[in-house]
């Protein structure tokens, strides 16, 4: 799906993938230090940013939609939101200044080519604080996507994404398999074939 297609998607619809956090930070957050740093990688409208900052967490959310990055700015003026921040940018040019003590990117890894994805993953896995967390959903070749023409460029294989964060991270969650998910805008429910990891730094 294009960024112009997700523009359109979000002028229209101002939560289009819920207003609640995703299910990994919302049954995980336990795990996470207070007043962590929380980077959140094509933070789209920004569920799960909002959620981390409601808890107490310094929040910054990159994406390259320029109306969903506005909408968040609208929310955290009209509400005096502190310690969060978003900027409109690919994810692809974000340049890590610091280390973060969780590191969030859902559903974004899809959209990059492979040799993009690849780096991006050295970038969170280099930057990760010790002791701090990964958290990644991503689409793998179990999707239905992937043997037709989608738009999609990227798929992870069985067991790609646990090897790649073996033997400096230690796996707290890993699932591989088919998955429900509910409708959103104009899409009726669906099945995704998704890879779901949370990882901790040795």
């Amino acid at each position: 799906m294009s960024n112009l297609k997700y523009e359109k998607i979000y002028s229209k619809n101002k939560a289009f993938f819920g207003k609640g956090p995703s299910l990994l930070i919302f049954k995980n957050n336990h795990l996470f230090t207070k007043n962590s740093l929380f980077l959140d990688l094509g933070c789209g409208q920004g569920k799960d940013l909002l959620f981390m900052n409601e808890l107490g967490h310094r929040c910054l959310g990159i994406d390259a939609s320029a109306v969903a990055t506005e909408q968040l700015k609208n929310i955290i003026t009209k509400k005096s939101l502190k310690n969060i921040r978003v900027r409109n940018d690919n994810i692809v040019n974000f340049n890590f200044s610091k280390k973060y003590n969780v590191i969030n990117i859902q559903n974004i890894l899809q959209y990059l080519e492979k040799k993009e994805a690849g780096k991006i993953l050295q970038d969170i896995k280099e930057n990760t604080s010790d002791g701090g967390f990964v958290i990644i959903s991503a689409l793998t070749i179990e999707d239905p996507s992937y043997l037709v023409k989608s738009g999609f460029k990227n798929y992870f294989k069985k067991n790609e994404l646990l090897k790649i964060f073996t033997p400096k991270f230690n796996i707290r969650y890993y699932f591989e398999g088919l998955v429900q998910d509910g409708p959103h805008g104009d899409y009726p429910p669906h099945q995704h074939g998704l890879v779901m990891l949370i990882a901790r730094k040795k």
